[in-house]
């Protein structure tokens, strides 16, 4: 398995007036979504650490590409 770097899209935070319903459909409705502007692209390869914050809990992860 090789572990590469990518370019990340990011939704931009302040178009999105419904993050439930936004984040409930985008795996359906990405192609939708990118076309209207709703993704911002990053002009550098690399990895992604991310950090997601509950009132319960916080999680951390990276983002990466991976060839299998």
């Amino acid at each position: 398995m090789q572990i590469k770097p990518f370019k990340a899209l990011t939704p931009k935070l302040e178009r999105i007036s419904s993050p439930d319903l936004f984040f409930g459909t985008v795996k359906q409705e990405f192609a939708k979504f990118h076309q209207a502007g709703f993704f911002q692209g990053s002009d550098m390869e690399g990895f992604y650490i991310y950090e997601i914050e509950t009132p319960n809990h916080s999680f951390t992860g990276l983002m990466a590409c991976s060839s299998v």
